[in-house]
């Protein structure tokens, strides 16, 4: 297999060009709404293996004859976008791209088609599928707020008539004027969210690799795929079934 290359304004054309197929006319992602969920699959401090993400992203609501050249090449641009997201997460930096940020200047993220509510639809759909963050829970009390804070912010473009009801219940009651400058502080505070999102996870990744370290047995046994059915027999993916059930326990132990 050759190596990945790195991600270019290259391998975004061919995401672009990918997801604006007829083909794919009912399914819901564009390039945007895909770095936006590989954003969150990158910040899951459980290693997401390709294998199980890239059905997501090219599969579900295609329709019609692809060739396998064109397949491999959107593969292929998929990871380099992945890396790329891991590699600034790992350097703290702001694992958007630039045409996804919203301008505190020009705040149109709600306008149909636009990249900043393409990304945020898209993470929204990534913390869904990772089975609704479940890594949140080994997050300090101290840092609840904090993150909550994070996810509304990176999530605040996704919908124009969730935003107002926000602006209406949060925004207002704490002095904001107006809903155009909640929409101005949000967009200012977009990337620096991103980035510390981003340290959050890595300091989950960092606390339950040392802790699996010290205290799991060297030879444990295989867990289930997440997305796999779960052995129980209960009909429900093994992440929200027995597997969620574990890793309450597992949090309850280091508590």
């Amino acid at each position: 297999m050759r190596p990945i290359p790195p991600f270019t304004r290259y391998q975004e054309k061919i995401l672009e060009h990918y997801y604006a197929s007829p083909l794919r006319a009912e399914a819901e992602w564009t390039c945007p709404r895909a770095e936006g969920f590989l954003f969150a699959v990158a910040c899951e401090p459980e290693l997401v293996m390709p294998h199980e993400w890239l059905p997501v992203l090219m599969s579900e609501g295609a329709s019609g004859p692809t060739s396998e050249q064109e397949l491999e090449g959107v593969a292929e641009a998929l990871l380099s976008l992945h890396n790329w997201i891991e590699s600034a997460i790992a350097k703290i930096e702001i694992a958007v791209p630039e045409t996804c940020l919203p301008s505190p200047e020009s705040p149109a993220g709600f306008d149909r088609g636009s990249p900043v509510s393409e990304w945020s639809n898209g993470f929204i759909s990534g913390c869904d599928w990772l089975g609704a963050s479940e890594w949140h829970d080994f997050v300090p009390e101290s840092k609840d707020l904090a993150l909550g804070a994070l996810l509304i912010t990176l999530s605040f473009f996704a919908n124009r008539a969730m935003a107002e009801t926000f602006f209406e219940e949060v925004g207002k009651p704490h002095g904001v004027e107006s809903f155009e400058s909640m929409v101005a502080v949000m967009a200012g505070e977009f990337g620096g969210a991103a980035a510390e999102y981003g340290m959050v996870a890595l300091a989950v990744r960092t606390a339950l690799a040392s802790s699996s370290a010290a205290g799991e047995p060297e030879e444990p046994e295989p867990e289930p795929s997440r997305n796999a059915p779960c052995p129980c027999g209960s009909g429900k993916k093994y992440k929200t079934c027995c597997g969620k059930k574990a890793k309450g326990k597992e949090g309850e132990a280091r508590s």
